[in-house]
């Protein structure tokens, strides 16, 4: 097994290897991707997770930023993931999740005068099943309702970000020329539609193919983590 090594540095920090090693991934796991649009997305956001392997070369990234938002008078905080990519010889257990997840909690626990969440949008079946590894609640879920303050949440995020390219009747996400995913990247195959969740996924994202994404929320409390997912939370958090 590879070893792998994590760190999240802000945006700013990035160097122009770094960016381009980042964009490579891009184009290697998506296809219709713009150099501009990579860089316009990636300004607006914060930090960066990056993973290399042993060899230090870059096996995967995440971008991030805290978006801030007045929900029925209740100040929200909500992590939002951006472009996320994991190359194949990277995806060991958990290899995405110690990148952003310490992180993340770090500054959740730092700052509990907020409700936060994690407000992550899923163009493919692989990001969705982040949730159901991890998260006892999130919505959109199968078999279950979203409760009203979530979706006025999830809503108001999303139209924040994206604005009519949300649609708030579906939960879906179009935005024009926007990238696809190449063939054989996450494709939903029969064997994978035996899955529930996964299923549920693309009943939800039937047009995921062309780029499409499902706009997803799950609560970020100690509380709302499985068990496994806070031990390795907080083994990491020790270590900080």
């Amino acid at each position: 097994m590879n070893e792998l090594t994590a760190e999240v540095i802000p945006v700013d920090r990035l160097t122009p290897e770094l960016r381009e090693g980042m964009y490579r991934l891009m184009c290697e796991h998506f296809s219709r991707v713009e150099r501009s649009s990579f860089e316009h997305d990636l300004s607006d956001k914060e930090w960066v997770a990056l993973l290399r392997d042993e060899n230090g070369i870059l096996g995967g990234f995440s971008i991030m930023a805290v978006m801030h938002a007045k929900v029925n008078g209740v100040a929200v905080r909500a992590f939002y993931s951006g472009d996320t990519i994991v190359t194949q010889h990277c995806r060991q257990l958990f290899s995405l999740e110690r990148m952003c997840m310490p992180f993340i909690y770090h500054r959740v626990l730092q700052q509990p005068q907020f409700r936060w969440y994690w407000f992550i949008i899923c163009k493919g079946y692989r990001t969705y099943r982040y949730l159901q590894v991890h998260f006892r609640r999130y919505w959109p879920a199968l078999d279950v309702v979203t409760p009203p303050f979530e979706a006025e949440v999830l809503n108001t995020l999303a139209l924040s970000r994206f604005g009519d390219d949300f649609n708030s009747e579906t939960g879906i996400i179009a935005t024009p020329n926007d990238y696809w995913l190449r063939d054989g990247i996450g494709d939903i195959t029969s064997r994978e539609l035996q899955k529930p969740h996964i299923r549920f996924f693309a009943s939800m994202n039937p047009c995921w193919k062309t780029g499409t994404q499902l706009a997803c929320l799950t609560e970020l409390s100690i509380e709302n983590l499985h068990r496994m997912s806070w031990r390795m939370v907080r083994k990491e958090l020790d270590a900080m």
